[in-house]
Order: structure tokens, then C-alpha cells, then sequence
């Protein structure tokens, strides 16, 4: 008898533990971190649509900050489309948004570290605002696609950004970024210039034996006229033809070589 009421008890004292850290509001479930404090994180929640996270939360007469998003909190969240993080969170946890079908990411300005895989296999993330001056360390693949990707971030903060791994985005405060890698039917370019917009041919995925360059391809609604092929772009492929459009002025070295098939030049 006595062993069971010091069952019931542990349960009891295990379940009021529980419900003195974790609470929920408006379908996100958050952790106090610090009850002195007074600093919570959030966990999760049952969500969906355009997410708001808060900079602050009420849990009874009490108000917390919140200030760190956790590892895995939203992973696989497939109802959710955009999401704004408040200004007073300062890191966002490994896998914290990964798989997701985000469209628009906004970043508060006290984020200091965004965690491995944050925002990966997000194929459907096109805007991302970033209002941290000084910019957020990112872990391994924090952020997948970016050439999907418009970035927002402070002016005059660019420089600091690129040095701190915040490249490869298909434009930076609206100016499309040079050297940025993307690809199209299997075929891989890279942006060579954004006045005018121009891109030289990486290579091609595509086992084909007739191929085609053409003056232009359009990515993100953006046309691009196809002015280069880049060293190497198709070394020790097995065309049997090439064809090169009239807008390509640069060929680069061994861009052809090795092809011992290729039988057929056309420019």
C-alpha cells in the first residue's frame, strides 16, 4: 500500500513539474528556460499558415521573453507558409524549421546563430528577411536552396554577410548576386553578370548525344542571356554535336576536352 501512494506521488510531482515548465499559447508550446529570468523557448505546436512567434509570452499573470527556438521544434511541419521570429530570440536549433513548406522567412534582429539544417530541404522558401545588423554564424547546411532564395539584410551589412557564409542567394536586397549557381532541365549555370543579366554553362546532368546551346535561358522570371561556357563545363561527355547559340563570346579551357564521340561543331 505504501509503495503505491509513493507511486502516485512521484506521478503527481512529475506531472505538476511538467505543467510548471511547459505551457501553450495560441498552438505553440513553450519551455521556461529561466524561471528568474523569466526566459522561455519554444518546443513546438500544432500550427499552421503565416506563423508569428512573439517577442514576449503570458503564461497566467506572468510574462516571459522568448528566446530560443529548439532543435527539431516545427520539422516536417507541412501547414505551415511563412513564419516571423521575434526580436528577442537569439538562436534557432538544429532542424528547427527543416522540411517544411515555408515560402517567406523573417529573422528578428537578435538572432545571433542559426542552427545545422534550420531551414533545409525547403524547396518551396523563395524570401528570406534578416534584420540581425551582425550576422548570424550558420551551422552545416543551415540554409538549403539559396538560389531560390531572395535575401533581405541591413543595409550597409552586405560585406559582413558574404564574409560570414551568407552567399549564393539568388539576390541580395534585390540586386541579383554574381556568382550564384543554379540549374534549369538539368543544365547548370552560374550568374555572371546582373547588368545586364548573363551566366556561363557549368554543365549538364543529361546523358545526351545532340546538344544545344541556346542564347537564353529564364530562371525566376529572370531572362539570362548565355554568353560563356565555363573550363571544363563539358569535359569527357559523349556528344556527338554541339551546337553553339550566337549570344556565347567565351569559350573556357577544355570546355569540349575529351569528348571522343564529338564529331559535329556548329557556331
Amino acid at each position: 500500500m505504501k509503495t503505491n501512494k509513493l507511486y502516485i506521488i512521484l506521478l503527481l510531482c512529475t506531472f505538476l513539474g511538467f505543467s510548471q515548465t511547459n505551457f501553450t499559447v495560441d498552438g505553440v508550446n513553450y519551455k521556461i528556460t529561466d524561471p528568474n529570468l523569466n526566459t522561455v523557448s519554444i518546443i513546438g505546436g500544432t500550427v499552421s499558415g503565416d506563423l508569428i512567434l512573439p517577442e514576449t509570452v503570458n503564461n497566467g499573470d506572468i510574462e516571459y521573453s522568448v528566446t530560443h527556438i529548439e532543435n527539431g521544434a516545427f520539422r516536417d511541419n507541412k501547414k505551415l507558409t511563412s513564419v516571423t521570429i521575434g526580436n528577442r530570440v537569439t538562436s534557432i536549433g538544429n532542424s528547427a524549421f527543416r522540411r517544411t513548406i515555408l515560402t517567406s522567412v523573417t529573422i528578428g534582429s537578435s538572432v545571433t546563430s542559426i542552427g545545422d539544417l534550420a531551414f533545409a530541404d525547403n524547396t518551396t522558401l523563395t524570401t528570406m528577411i534578416v534584420k540581425a545588423t551582425i550576422p548570424p554564424t550558420l551551422g552545416a547546411h543551415a540554409i538549403a536552396n539559396r538560389s531560390n532564395i531572395d535575401l533581405t539584410i541591413p543595409e550597409g551589412s552586405k560585406n559582413a554577410y558574404a564574409a560570414a557564409g551568407w552567399t549564393g542567394f539568388f539576390s541580395v536586397n534585390g540586386v541579383i548576386s554574381i556568382g550564384t549557381d543554379f540549374s534549369v532541365d538539368g543544365i547548370a549555370y552560374t550568374i555572371t553578370s546582373n547588368t545586364p543579366y548573363e551566366v556561363d554553362l557549368k554543365g549538364t546532368s543529361d546523358i545526351v548525344e545532340e546538344f544545344v546551346i541556346v542564347d537564353e535561358v529564364t530562371f525566376r522570371d529572370v531572362s539570362f542571356s548565355i554568353t560563356g561556357v565555363a573550363a571544363s563545363a563539358f569535359r569527357g561527355t559523349n556528344f556527338s554535336s554541339v551546337t553553339i547559340g550566337s549570344s556565347v563570346t567565351s569559350i573556357g579551357n577544355l570546355a569540349f576536352a575529351e569528348n571522343t564521340t564529338l564529331t559535329t561543331m556548329i557556331v
